[in-house]
């Protein structure tokens, strides 16, 4: 099956500057952004799979060496690469690998330990 072949049941929607990204990231199948730690990390704790399409700094390269690593989401830095990934997501359900991987990660937020961890700390 080819993209555009696909079109009608794969949608996606481009959106710019929004204020609710956690309520759009929850409903997303997949995560279409630039390699940034906080993304990552947010569909990692959601079990979203990732599409990178580029990397600004350094240490952003390494998020996207994880994401590959664990077989959680793919990058994409052509357009090619990129077409070729979504023909591959709807053609051999790539998104429910990743998704699964994901889970088995069993990664989750630590913000309550850490703030349990301060609390036990100054009392």
């Amino acid at each position: 099956m080819d993209v555009a072949a696909s079109r009608a049941s794969f949608p996606f929607i481009s959106l710019g500057y929004v204020t609710n990204m956690h309520e759009l990231m929850s409903v997303a199948d997949v995560i279409l952004s630039k390699a940034g730690a906080s993304t990552a990390m947010e569909a990692i704790f959601l079990q979203k799979p990732m599409i990178f399409t580029e990397w600004a700094a350094y240490n952003d390269r390494y998020i996207i060496d994880f994401v590959l690593d664990y077989n959680i989401g793919f990058y994409c830095p052509t357009y090619f690469s990129f077409l070729q990934t979504i023909n591959d997501i709807v053609a051999k359900n790539k998104l429910e690998q990743c998704t699964k991987n994901l889970l088995e990660l069993q990664m989750k937020p630590g913000a309550e330990e850490v703030a349990d961890f301060i609390v036990s700390t100054i009392i």
